[in-house]
């Protein structure tokens, strides 16, 4: 897996070139394969030829093979035989070939799939949220997949069949060049049908894989609105607009259909033509004694074959167009750069005590014309509860963004224990920050799973533990399964104020120096509230706690309080401090004037 995420900034290219050197042997015994399938296809018209033209209408003895029987009998018996040699010798290298082929294509893809997903983990957050989830997936899944098309079969074919062609002209030539000019003068007809059909079928796919991540999008937004839509009602209205997005898929589907089809009939046309006429003037040419009947037949036999390939070309153009444009949209994800890139001087982080400190960072996302954070500067001692309070927008989730560094400062530094955050791993910085999000995250696992994955090699103990400190362990124990009770996708099984127990729970498992919380308790009732902030209070002795809220009815007791209003910081104290102040204050939401900065009446 190392290997894979090394390779997680490369191109579709680079990661099929490298696969392809690791793996030499397996391309060398396909190599050799296919040369031997080429060699016995060579082979096949030919026992017939010698049936014709040395046992039914010549001397069996001009045959120039060593110890070949004189005896016509025999000889139609050997020959015959060979037909059934040459195509059991002939379906031994086409079955390694593909078997070989087929397996390194699957390597190929895995590795590629496997990129693809780490790469995607390491992009920036802005890049998921201006990103289509359903589209993100197609890539994942569907353009990958129909890259092993190309790998292990599209490509392989084409090249078996070029070389194909070109030994049947060789050997053609040889016999009759001029009955080789007739065939050949047909090509380019084909290709030039092939060329056009396969620019339009390419446009035509690009279209349709578009539209098809547009499909996933619908579903996979509809599927998580779908306590939404019941309410309003609104099953119909969605499978309306589900219905026109899927129309639009199946027409661009049929349109491919069609011009695969279209591209296929007219390479036949070309191949009965190209046949009747081989036919007619071999004919000619047998009954002028210039060829042997015989040769007719081995003429017939490879323009069927050579036509062949040009068939198979024809209906391989829609997989190798949609090939096409998976690489396109996949290089597009693997050609994104993340924001972030790891220092190769990078150290893993101390155990931190949590001084934090903020010294004029500014901040501000490509989306928005100014600043979110303004040269914000702050400290915070190790174990202090720390609330960031203001309206929405004021840059709070900015600063525990920062603190993570899912996204860097443009100006000033972020510190932990004097030291700058940028000189730590990502991971390793990561690992002493828990973290604890408004809107729970859990995954369709057991309770025990989702509080472990705080600390993938917790134990049954520790999890227990967690769990007691979060508040959790009392309504856990209440259900029938205990810890291996599952909490459903999105852990649509629990009530809100138990998710968040549970996402406590998962983040104090790692034992962090520092806890975020961000609004975890603005959406959850008086019980569950109030048993966020109990734990809060138990826990508060080794760790620094940053809460990001809204308003200061919640952080009363809080050591430090940093009001901030459009990106900068515009108050800091204590509740008490504030609340003397002459600002006006949020209060419930609402921006309220502290009732001590009123005149007196």
């Amino acid at each position: 897996m190392k290997e894979v995420n090394d390779q997680s900034h490369k191109s579709v290219k680079s990661i099929f070139f490298s696969q392809l050197k690791q793996h030499k042997g397996s391309i060398l015994i396909a190599m050799i394969c296919m040369l031997g399938y080429i060699v016995m296809t060579l082979l096949i018209p030919w026992p017939v030829k010698f049936i014709f033209d040395y046992v039914l209408l010549g001397d069996v003895t001009e045959i120039n093979f060593y110890y070949f029987p004189s005896d016509q009998y025999t000889a139609i018996l050997i020959l015959s035989a060979s037909v059934i040699f040459i195509a059991l010798i002939r379906g031994l290298f086409s079955y390694y070939q593909s078997w070989v082929t087929a397996k390194l294509g699957n390597k190929i893809v895995f590795n590629l799939r496997c990129a693809l997903f780490s790469h995607l983990q390491s992009l920036p957050l802005s890049f998921h949220q201006r990103s289509q989830t359903g589209e993100v997936l197609t890539k994942l899944t569907t353009d990958t997949a129909a890259l092993k098309d190309i790998f292990s079969e599209s490509l392989l074919t084409i090249l078996t069949q070029a070389l194909l062609i070109i030994a049947m002209f060789a050997i053609m030539f040889i016999i009759n060049w001029k009955l080789s000019l007739i065939i050949l003068l047909t090509f380019p007809v084909i290709i030039t049908v092939l060329y056009v059909m396969y620019a339009r079928l390419r446009k035509t796919v690009r279209e349709q894989r578009r539209q098809e991540g547009k499909v996933a999008a619908r579903v996979n937004e509809v599927l998580n609105a779908i306590p939404l839509i019941q309410a309003y009602a609104r099953e119909s209205y969605e499978s309306n607009r589900f219905n026109r997005e899927n129309e639009i898929t199946m027409e661009q589907s049929i349109h491919a259909a069609r011009l695969e089809a279209l591209t296929a009939r007219t390479a036949e046309v070309v191949t009965a033509i190209g046949t009747a006429l081989v036919i007619l003037m071999g004919s000619i040419y047998a009954l002028q004694k210039s060829i042997s009947p015989g040769d007719v037949l081995v003429f017939v036999s490879y323009v069927k074959n050579v036509y062949k390939p040009i068939r198979s070309v024809a209906k391989l153009t829609t997989k190798f167009s949609s090939g096409t444009v998976s690489i396109e949209r996949i290089s597009q994800i693997l050609d994104t750069k993340p924001d972030i890139v790891e220092s190769d001087a990078a150290i893993n982080a101390p155990i931190f005590s949590g001084a934090l400190t903020f010294s004029s960072v500014s901040f501000q996302y490509d989306s928005v014309d100014h600043k979110t954070l303004n040269k914000v500067s702050f400290n915070v001692r190790p174990g202090q509860k720390v609330a960031l309070v203001g309206p929405s927008g004021a840059g709070k989730s900015t600063i525990a963004k920062l603190l993570l560094r899912l996204i860097e400062p443009q100006d000033g530094h972020v510190l932990i224990d004097n030291l700058d955050i940028k000189i730590f791993s990502r991971k390793s910085l990561r690992e002493q920050i828990g973290v604890v999000l408004q809107n729970p995250i859990l995954f369709n696992a057991s309770i025990a799973e989702n509080i472990g994955y705080g600390q993938l090699d917790a134990t049954d103990e520790q999890i227990k533990q967690a769990a007691k400190q979060a508040h959790a362990d009392s309504f856990i124990e209440t259900f029938p399964k205990g810890y291996k009770t599952r909490v459903g996708e999105r852990g649509s099984k629990l009530s809100g104020g138990q998710q968040q127990r549970i996402s406590l729970a998962r983040a104090l498992i790692k034992k962090p120096s520092i806890l975020i919380m961000d609004e975890a308790t603005s959406a959850l009732d008086a019980i569950s509230e109030r048993a966020i902030h109990k734990a809060i209070d138990q826990i508060q002795h080794d760790k620094t706690i940053l809460m990001i809220a809204h308003n200061l009815h919640l952080v009363e007791c809080f050591d430090l309080i940093l009001l901030l209003e459009k990106g900068e910081i515009v108050e800091q104290g204590n509740h008490h401090e504030l609340m003397n102040s002459d600002r006006v204050l949020p209060l419930n939401n609402v921006f309220t004037v502290p009732q001590q900065a009123h005149p007196k009446s």
